[in-house]
């Protein structure tokens, strides 16, 4: 399925939807291609026209559970692969490192070594 784009060469803003249709935010794409949900504070009726205004609570990134506030249904915002690379090149190298731990992929003594004169940031 091809892309679509808007005028500027980025791709398109598209709804996200609950199952029952109700809109919960649009999906947008930033200048590096990662994709990012405007979370909307309220959900909209797909049957009824849009409003003027919207309430935008902001960009999601990462990973989410949302409740749709008309049925009650609950939608997952899933982190892809490529938002998580894009997400952790802005990190530090320690907070990375850190991260590393955490899953299991460097010893806690590995870590220490590495961060015990505090010269890495």
């Amino acid at each position: 399925m091809a892309k679509q784009e808007n005028g500027n060469g980025r791709r398109a803003a598209k709804l996200w939807t609950c199952k029952a249709g109700h809109i919960l935010g649009m999906i947008q794409w930033n200048g590096a291609s990662v994709p990012q949900l405007l979370l909307f504070r309220n959900g909209v009726d797909h049957g009824a026209d849009m409003p003027e205004e919207v309430d935008v609570l902001g960009p999601v990134i990462g990973w989410m559970p949302v409740r749709c506030d008309l049925c009650g249904e609950i939608c997952l915002w899933d982190i892809q692969a490529k938002t998580f690379a894009w997400l952790s090149e802005r990190l530090g190298q320690r907070r990375l490192d850190e991260f590393l731990m955490k899953i299991g992929k460097m010893s806690a003594e590995d870590f220490q070594i590495k961060y015990s004169n505090g010269d890495i940031k």
